[in-house]
């Protein structure tokens, strides 16, 4: 069963590139998390495939449609540090009549933004992992991520890379060492 799910993880990466809507990229993005945090190491390696490939596709895949008008982001954090108030928010604020003059339709640029700040938590997550197998894959793909991720949030990776320098197994150091 292990290795379905891990297939199973890796196609739902490759769904980022098939032109999802914002409403189906975040549930990926959601299914991502949950592979992520599976019992088995294979499975979240597969999960670290998942967020590298649907990071790299939504800035030229994501469908914006005006008319959709819901997000599911929660308490996102901007580039700034400062938190954001997610788009489910503002749709609420909208239907419920308040605040009539807020908007809740994004840009592509701000959607992939709100979706990438979703992903890199599980990145950083898996940059965490209790196993080292896959401690060691976020290593060596650091780079990858880095690019996945643009100039703006590479940082973080960086960060989770020079980190894994001081990791406790040798083959996660090595990779840490090779990324960077």
């Amino acid at each position: 069963h292990a290795a379905a799910r891990a297939a199973a993880c890796r196609a739902l990466g490759a769904l980022g590139a098939v032109e999802p809507t914002r409403r189906e990229a975040s549930w990926l993005v959601k299914v991502g998390d949950k592979f992520s945090r599976d019992a088995l190491p294979c499975v979240r390696r597969a999960a670290l495939d998942a967020v590298l490939s649907l990071a790299a596709a939504f800035p030229t895949a994501l469908v914006v449609d005006d008319d959709e008008a819901t997000l599911a982001s929660k308490n996102v954090v901007g580039d700034d540090g400062k938190s954001e108030v997610s788009a489910s928010t503002l749709t609420k604020k909208k239907k419920n009549g308040a605040n009539a003059n807020v908007t809740a339709s994004f840009s592509r640029e701000e959607e992939v933004h709100l979706l990438h700040c979703k992903l890199m938590p599980v990145a950083t997550a898996l940059a965490e992992d209790s196993s080292a197998e896959v401690r060691a894959a976020v290593a060596r793909r650091a780079g990858a991520l880095c690019d996945a991720f643009g100039e703006k949030r590479s940082a973080v990776v960086v960060d989770d890379a020079r980190g894994l320098l001081e990791d406790s197994d040798p083959r996660v150091r090595c990779a840490a060492a090779k990324a960077l």
